[in-house]
């Protein structure tokens, strides 16, 4: 069983923004790494507030996390 790390940053950002829409789901990626069996979670993109399930919009979400974080 892999054990998990969670970065402040990171942290922050998922607190703040639930904090910031209490009244709605918040859907999201947490990025990070793998080192020596412990799984770095390193950042955190929020993605959107209202549809919590594969859609379209979650689609483009996740196209411009890649965009950001694989290619640049």
């Amino acid at each position: 069983m892999a054990s998990y790390s969670l970065a402040s940053p990171a942290y922050l950002k998922i607190w703040f923004h639930a904090a910031k829409y209490p009244h709605r789901p918040v859907n999201g990626v947490l990025l990070g790494k793998e080192s020596e069996g412990t799984v770095q979670i390193l950042d955190a993109v929020p993605l959107l507030h209202h549809w919590t399930s594969l859609s379209p919009m979650m689609e483009i979400g996740l196209e411009l996390v890649c965009l950001e974080y694989y290619t640049g």
